[in-house]
């Protein structure tokens, strides 16, 4: 609803601007404002009510057989899946569907293992992170006579994203998919996972239950459902799985 107290302001008829991406129904701009068109212009907003973060915030408000329970999903536990399940899953998500040696399904496995990751989640940020498998910084990009590969778009700036992500990756001895799959998930366990703010859930990244408004990973109070619905799909593509969730219990 795009009530008063929502509405930041419009923008003017027949402006250009710049949309990064369409979230039910809902473009995201820059500034970083959500906004819908209308027939006339386009209205932007900033500023959430109480009431809408409470309910947000409220584990006991989301159904459990949405995927939006997803937010609730131990990042740190394994989805139990095999190599050949997220194979099929991958097969044809760009580059992820050809990695150079073994396969992509194990490297998933194995970064998961390694760094105490689901590998569901490692799969859902790099499918958003590469565009499906399909970004240069995913395909390789050559840096200093080397071909670097970076899945997560770890050490990509907006200003120069394939430049300062090659430039990482080559830090890093991301020579392969297989390389920069693993690699990357040290980065994502030991910055977001298992941290002193123990964020193994969406659901902590977004609210930081331990020290409120330290340590979030985005301030768009709908985030952590927002990353749900790629994790829900990738666990309705198994065959057998396990998902462990963290549900939080507030009291007064």
């Amino acid at each position: 609803a795009t009530t008063a107290s929502h509405v930041y302001g419009q923008f003017k008829p027949q402006t250009m601007i710049k949309v990064y991406q369409n979230v039910s129904g809902f473009y995201t701009t820059y500034p970083r404002v959500y906004t819908t068109t209308t027939k006339y212009s386009t209205i932007y907003w900033l500023n959430a009510l109480e009431a809408d973060v409470r309910n947000a915030a409220d584990p006991l408000k989301v159904d459990r057989q949405s995927s939006a329970y997803y937010q609730f999903l131990d990042l740190s536990k394994s989805t139990g899946a095999s190599a050949a399940t997220l194979n099929n899953i991958l097969a044809t998500k760009g580059i992820f569907g050809k990695c150079t040696t073994g396969s992509c399904g194990q490297a998933f496995i194995d970064a998961g293992a390694k760094y105490s990751v689901n590998e569901a989640y490692l799969i859902s940020h790099a499918l958003l992170e590469t565009g499906n498998g399909t970004s240069k910084l995913a395909t390789g990009v050559i840096w200093n006579g080397r071909t670097v590969y970076n899945m997560y778009g770890i050490g990509a700036y907006d200003y120069d994203a394939i430049n300062t992500g090659a430039a990482y990756a080559y830090s890093k001895g991301w020579f392969t998919p297989e390389a920069a799959i693993v690699g990357g998930a040290e980065f994502i366990s030991t910055t977001y996972i298992h941290n002193a703010y123990d964020q193994n859930t969406l659901y902590k990244m977004r609210w930081s239950p331990m020290r409120p408004g330290v340590h979030q990973y985005a301030t768009d109070m709908g985030w952590a459902v927002k990353q749900t619905t790629q994790i829900y799909k990738l666990y309705e593509q198994m065959d057998s799985y396990t998902a462990v969730f963290d549900i939080p219990v507030f009291t007064r």
